[in-house]
């Protein structure tokens, strides 16, 4: 009877496992299943930031141009409809067109309209075909608002030659601010379409240019009947409208606007709004492309798991026959027998055990094999000599060598200065400088973790080549340098001309004129200021910024400074204040560039100060610093900004900061000259009391 309970608790265990297998398995393609689709979501919104990043890129090239265009004419200030006509309609005006047009692949037409809509000159023709524009939304909504500043366009069929495109038009005014015109530029739809199916992977990815209201711009796949609808119902509204974000990544089933799509189809949308430009892009994948991967892993776990559980299930079907056909043997035979037949079956059990511990290992083994061979990165293992012992594929093709040629190598004679600490917690991140078997050295990331293996300390280093990516950003420092210096040279001519006609050099001008001529000359201090920003930043980021350090009076440095931007603040109705002795010390810093950061620190307290209020300025010693304050009176930073105070091109998101111009650079700087002359920056910020920035610098001995 106790043999009959036996093979039945083999029957149950063999249940039991099976269960536990095919749970193991649902957790298993579960994890799989929910670590897809954050891998997917992360690289999503990644696809989406560079869209948003490359669009944004190329309306600043747009606006650039429209500006240019709108600013010419309003040089040769129009008086009237006749006038402009007559300025504008040359064959001049329309090759300076078409050569703004032709530096931007976007830019599909450039056009000038008349005060009825129709169009006195545009790039595709010259002279100009007879076409009116008068119904047009752009010229319906600069003809009705005066203070209508760039729009953005529904899509339209051009009527030039009938292709989708929208617009971004400014109006032109009279002397008077009464409406003569308008300057637009046409953007190609066609250019964004074809943009995106370029990096469609495969055409199993779907973009989307919206303007800021939902309106669809410009989309692959392309289908003419959803350009120009607001398309309410997306990813798009969801993240943006429904959840008030400007950037988001979202999985929906709803059904989708374009007549051609399949109703109620899983998809994930990654939606990032363009900064600066009322646009937002969105990346949509469909549930074939960002869960196919899991979709075959699945597979073969499945098949994985119902062979496991048939095999278990044959195992202990042929287990259960053979001992009950040993229980009724055991029955009819004699105890020495039934010894014999039990240590047999006790060896049968412990062999079969054996062999499939023994393919587990194989299988592991296999699998640790084909993770190695097949990581995109270098993986190399020492031992605690610093010999290589192991390498993968990647590593071959890294270091142009066969395995046999790296193993057995001191891992310091292919990673150059590379000093091991095979400590338990010892870790290695940062670049470093390898060599290939060619003899030619390469810019890499190192990653290194410690373990043991059989008693003995080992390292596993994780190498990546960034050769390619050190390229690019050679090249964009490089580029960033030769425009600034390019733009530098024309930029000092024009202020200084209209340095010389605002000092009368020609005589009175018109109050028109003077007006216009303080705006030209006001614009090239801000792009003299901007370029002289790019510059610095520039020669920081290539180590090329030259410092003349000296021991500086501080009282001397700090009166020079106020009295310097005195002027600037008087702008906005401030007075910069000394509150305060200042220490009869010197400082060792840089003359020129510590005037520099004062600039920018008061020219911003000043900015964001309330009229006829004060922006104080105090020194102090602490133990062998002087701790320099700059305190406004306005209304503080906002708290989720602070964060990202010294951050390139950051400016906080608010009514005030919107009123003051800025290109966000000046803190950023002013941390990185700061930091270079050994000295410190800090500041305190509450809401409606006012910001006080904090510079420290080294006494002088």
């Amino acid at each position: 009877m106790k043999r009959i309970n036996i093979s039945n608790a083999a029957i149950m265990l063999g249940i039991f496992l099976s269960l536990i297998i095919a749970l193991g398995t649902g957790i298993s393609i579960k994890v799989l299943r929910d670590k897809a689709i954050r891998d997917w979501s992360q690289q999503a919104s990644n696809i989406a930031l560079i869209l948003a990043e490359n669009t944004a890129q190329q309306m600043t090239t747009a606006y650039l141009a429209l500006d240019d265009i709108a600013d010419r004419i309003k040089a040769k200030t129009p008086a009237d409809d006749k006038a402009l006509r007559a300025l504008i309609g040359s064959e001049d005006f329309f090759q300076i067109m078409a050569a703004k047009a032709a530096n931007s692949p976007q830019i599909d037409v450039a056009t000038v309209v008349a005060q009825n809509g129709d169009v006195i000159n545009f790039t595709r023709k010259w002279p100009a075909p007879k076409i009116n524009l008068a119904e047009r939304d752009y010229f319906k909504a600069h003809h009705g608002d005066a203070k209508l500043g760039v729009l953005v366009s529904d899509p339209v069929r051009n009527k030039g030659n009938g292709k989708w495109t929208f617009y971004i038009s400014r109006r032109l005014n009279d002397p008077q601010g009464n409406f003569i015109g308008m300057v637009l530029l046409g953007i190609s739809t066609d250019y964004y379409s074809d943009f995106y199916e370029r990096i469609s992977m495969g055409g199993k990815a779907a973009f989307i240019l919206l303007r800021d209201d939902f309106t669809i711009l410009a989309r692959w796949p392309m289908f003419d009947d959803i350009l120009g609808k607001k398309n309410l119902t997306g990813t798009t509204y969801k993240v943006i409208h429904d959840q008030q974000r400007s950037e988001g990544v979202l999985i929906t089933d709803a059904p989708r606007l374009s007549s051609n799509s399949e109703p109620g189809h899983t998809r994930m949308g990654a939606v990032r709004m363009v900064k600066k430009y009322p646009l937002i892009v969105n990346f949509t994948i469909d549930e074939d492309v960002y869960l196919g991967a899991w979709r075959a892993t699945t597979r073969v776990i499945l098949i994985v798991a119902a062979s496991s559980i048939i095999a278990l299930l044959l195992a202990f079907t042929l287990l259960v026959r053979a001992l009950r056909k040993n229980e009724q043997n055991l029955l009819t035979t004699i105890g020495l027998k039934q010894d014999a037949e039990q240590s047999n079956n006790e060896k049968s059990i412990l062999l079969e055990n054996l062999s499939r511990n023994q393919q587990a290992l194989t299988d592991s083994s296999e699998h640790m094999a084909a993770i190695l061979n097949n990581a995109p990165d270098a993986i190399l293992i020492t031992d605690a000599a610093g010999l290589i012992i192991s390498c993968n594929r990647a590593a071959e093709q890294i270091f142009a060598l066969p395995a046999q040629a790296i193993n057995a190598h001191a891992v310091n004679t292919l990673i150059l200065d590379l000093n091991l600490d095979l400590s338990p917690d010892a870790k290695i991140n940062h670049e470093h400088v390898a060599k290939r078997g060619s003899g030619v050295n390469f810019p890499c990331e190192l990653s290194t973790a410690n373990f043991q293996l059989s008693g003995q300390q080992h390292q596993v280093i994780i190498l990546r080549d960034i050769s390619e990516r050190k390229k690019m950003e050679r090249a964009k420092t490089e580029f960033i340098s030769t425009v600034s210096h390019e733009l530098r040279t024309p930029l000092t001519a024009m202020r200084g001309a209209l340095g010389l006609l605002r000092g009368g050099v020609v005589g009175a001008l018109p109050k028109i004129g003077a007006d216009m001529l303080e705006m030209a000359y006001k614009n090239t201090e801000v792009l003299t200021r901007l370029i002289n920003d790019l510059l610095d930043i520039q020669k920081m980021e290539a180590g090329q910024m030259e410092f003349k350090l000296s021991a500086v009076k501080l009282g001397g440095l700090i009166e020079d400074a106020c009295q310097s931007n005195q002027a600037y603040a008087t702008q906005f109705g401030v007075n910069i204040v000394i509150d305060g002795d200042i220490p009869e010390l010197a400082v060792c810093v840089d003359e020129g560039r510590f005037q520099q950061i004062m600039a920018n620190l008061l020219s911003n307290a000043c900015k964001f100060s309330p009229a006829d209020s004060c922006v104080t300025v105090s020194a102090h010693q602490i133990g062998e610093l002087i701790c320099i304050s700059i305190r406004d009176q306005g209304q503080g930073i906002p708290l989720d900004f602070q964060d990202k105070m010294f951050q390139r091109f950051a400016q906080a998101d608010s009514s005030d900061t919107r009123k003051v111009s800025g290109t966000g650079l000046g803190l950023s700087i002013t941390r990185d000259l700061v930091t270079l002359m050994h000295g410190k920056i800090s500041y305190e910020s509450k809401a409606g009391e006012g910001t006080c920035f904090f510079i420290s610098f080294p006494i002088a001995a």
